[in-house]
């Protein structure tokens, strides 16, 4: 309940939430929080539109190309790595700015994509998918009059 200059009462589930942002603050947990959500774990990626095809440039440091899944999920080309990032006995991450260990990265197939003739290549922690357009078929038919 929170009391207005004028008297008024009125109830304000926000008050929870900033206080807890508050506590947080004081905690030092917001920092980590922060650091948390800055931290990369999506490869990015760059995508490149040709006059018959499409090219998905992804940077994946770090991988090698048996550690990395691409499939093709009803209209969705799916590139994926689900590895355990170990360090050495003795070592401790101090920072941490990327994570590609372990990610999902989905996109959409449109109609004109031929989602059977797809190539990938990956060299130097560059992973380069080729998406094919479909050639368009002549559609047009012919009505003869009788």
């Amino acid at each position: 309940m929170i009391h207005t200059r004028k008297g008024r009462r009125r109830h304000a589930d926000w008050t929870n939430h900033f206080d807890n942002a508050i506590i947080d603050l004081m905690n030092g947990t917001i920092p980590e929080i922060l650091h948390k959500s800055m931290v990369q774990t999506k490869p990015l990626s760059n995508i490149i539109k040709r006059e018959n095809s499409f090219v998905i440039e992804m940077a994946i440091p770090g991988l090698t190309k048996d550690q990395i899944n691409i499939n093709v999920d009803k209209d969705q080309l799916v590139i994926s790595a689900d590895e355990e990032h170990k360090l050495a006995e003795g070592e401790t991450l101090t920072k941490s700015e990327f994570n590609y260990h372990k990610f999902d990265r989905r996109f959409n197939l449109g109609d004109n994509i031929d989602a059977t003739n797809i190539e990938a290549s990956f060299e130097n922690g560059l992973l380069i998918i080729t998406l094919h357009v479909k050639e368009e078929k002549d559609t047009t038919i012919k009505v003869d009059i009788k």
